[in-house]
């Protein structure tokens, strides 16, 4: 006797009802008169929609990753170029240039005496 069943996937839905032809129906290359619902046949896979969806939310989380890891990276090249002066030294992000002082800015030095004294004075 044939039946109609309906297919119950993994995630939940409910395919549409398929026709089980019975022995004789498929040696007569026909069908019974009275289809009865049989009852549902458990899947063991998610349907089509269900992984056509997974797929493109997937896709999408590694597009919005991508996104993130390209903002993260254009900001610490921002960042690591503004810690370089117009002439080259290190500038800090804090905003002091050098490496130490009281954050003042830059000083001026100059050389005292003649000679190889070597002696240096620094003014504001």
């Amino acid at each position: 006797m044939c039946q109609k069943r309906a297919k119950i996937f993994t995630c939940g839905c409910q395919g549409d009802p398929r026709l089980e032809a019975c022995r004789s129906a498929i040696i007569a290359n026909s069908c019974c008169e009275d289809i009865p619902i049989g009852p549902e046949r458990k899947s063991y896979f998610p349907c089509y929609n269900c992984i056509r969806k997974e797929v493109t939310e997937e896709k999408k989380a590694a597009v919005e990753k991508e996104r993130r890891e390209e903002e993260v990276r254009a900001k610490a090249e921002a960042e690591a170029k503004g810690r370089e002066s117009r002439d080259g030294r290190w500038e800090p992000a804090s905003g002091r240039r050098g490496w130490g002082g009281s954050g003042r800015g830059r000083r001026a030095w100059d050389r005292v005496g003649g000679g190889g004294s070597g002696q240096w004075r620094i003014h504001a």
